[in-house]
């Protein structure tokens, strides 16, 4: 049986080499918040805290997105309103790929259990 889960396709699938291990990543639906700018795959996010939603991890961020704990699946466009879409939030993720990387992002992110490494 088929599952809507209220997706709107936004273009072409390409993992464009973010999976860096044997390990399967874990993905998730997630909805991006209105505002967010427009974001590539591999971008590293956050979730806000007051409504759940994601944008791109802000270190300096107070509302929950100085907190990284998913990578992008896709790319979004600049949202003028929520967006549906995937994001990872389990797995081995290429480091080299990521938009927004700092080494605190990646302390974040290996607490939810998602691990970087370098991939040439």
């Amino acid at each position: 049986m088929t599952q809507d889960y209220g997706l709107t396709p936004s273009g072409d699938y390409s993992p464009k080499d973010l999976i860096a291990g044997a390990h399967p990543p874990v993905e998730i639906a997630i909805t991006v918040a209105s505002g967010a700018s427009a974001m590539t795959a591999g971008t590293i996010l956050g979730k806000i805290t007051a409504s759940g939603k994601y944008k791109a991890y802000a270190a300096g961020g107070s509302d929950g997105t100085q907190t990284a704990c998913a990578i992008l699946s896709q790319d979004t466009p600049q949202a003028s309103s929520d967006i549906k879409a995937y994001a990872y939030v389990h797995g081995v993720f290429n480091k080299n790929a990521l938009t927004g990387y700092t080494t605190a992002a990646e302390a974040d992110l290996q607490a939810h259990a998602i691990w970087l490494k370098e991939v040439y």
